[in-house]
């Protein structure tokens, strides 16, 4: 359960963030992470080069494209920055203590959160767009739940193949971008998937592959959490049971979403497209946790 996930989406307090706090945490955290310095270094020479035919939003700045070309660049070459970072993602939403004293990478995290917030398509078009996902290991134990991502995920319009009883997750998302045209060469059909965003989860006929259908909502543990967010107290305490997914790195399980009661019919308009709970932004000495709906989760392998 990815209930240890630094998930924050900053929903009540980017701005602040943006313009107050983040660009001089991007400073202090390059001169003290050599990794992130010559990775956000690499990135920001591609994206001053690829910015002009990619014309983003308005209000798209070039960290959020660097941040988005670091991250999508390292995943596909699978490089030690990429499993760092996705580790701390994973690790470092134990408590707020520990993002802010042990996540070096708080400045990336916000910019990629936002650069997927501003780049993402009305959910009746990205979700008509199927992505595929392969995982190894994965045991059935209920026929559907719903769940969201534990981490950054990259998945692919080309159907991926398979190995014996290697599980195909098939994919419909509402908030993935497309970030094919962030690589070299242009190109669609890569997607990457947020962690937050909530999939009703069913097993196709009697094979071991997943079909994870948006709901076109997101759910977080925490908003806000550098300005003084505490995590959800009602993220914690799931049921058991769901699909248990294993690797060498982590175990992954999906376990019942019984909080949000009966799931409903998935789709691009079945809910609002908005965080789900109730979102409430403490001021920096606040000591009230944020209310959010709990949340179930898949790991991504790291």
């Amino acid at each position: 359960m990815a209930e240890n996930s630094f998930d924050d989406e900053y929903l009540k307090c980017s701005t602040r963030m943006e313009i107050k706090h983040v660009p001089q945490l991007l400073k202090e955290e390059r001169a003290n992470h050599a990794l992130l310095e010559t990775v956000w270094g690499n990135a920001e020479v591609l994206w001053k080069s690829r910015k002009a035919q990619i014309s983003p939003p308005m209000n798209f700045k070039d960290p959020h494209g660097i941040a988005l070309t670091a991250f999508v660049t390292e995943a596909q070459a699978q490089t030690p920055f990429y499993h760092e970072f996705n580790r701390a993602v994973t690790l470092m939403g134990q408590s707020r203590k520990d993002y802010i004293y042990d996540f070096p990478f708080k400045a990336f995290h916000f910019y990629l959160v936002r650069a997927l917030q501003m780049l993402r398509r009305p959910c009746e078009d990205s979700y008509k767009e199927v992505v595929y996902l392969t995982r190894p290991d994965t045991s059935i134990l209920e026929e559907q739940t719903q769940a969201r991502l534990g981490n950054f995920t990259l998945a692919y319009s080309a159907k991926p193949p398979t190995a014996g009883n290697e599980p195909l997750l098939t994919i419909y998302t509402c908030y993935g971008v497309d970030v094919g045209r962030f690589f070299e060469k242009k190109r669609g059909g890569v997607v990457l998937i947020p962690l937050s965003e909530v999939f009703q989860v069913s097993q196709e006929g009697t094979s071991n592959n997943l079909l994870l259908q948006s709901i076109n909502r997101t759910c977080s543990y925490y908003e806000c959490a550098y300005l003084g967010g505490r995590k959800s107290l009602d993220s914690t305490g799931l049921p058991g049971g769901g699909y248990s997914v294993h690797t060498s790195d982590v175990s992954m399980t999906v376990f019942s979403l019984t909080a949000l009661g009966p799931a409903p019919a998935p789709g691009p308009r079945s809910h609002p497209s908005a965080s789900s709970g109730r979102m409430l932004l403490p001021s920096v000495t606040a000591s009230t946790a944020l209310i959010v709906t709990s949340a179930v989760c898949i790991f991504t392998a790291l």
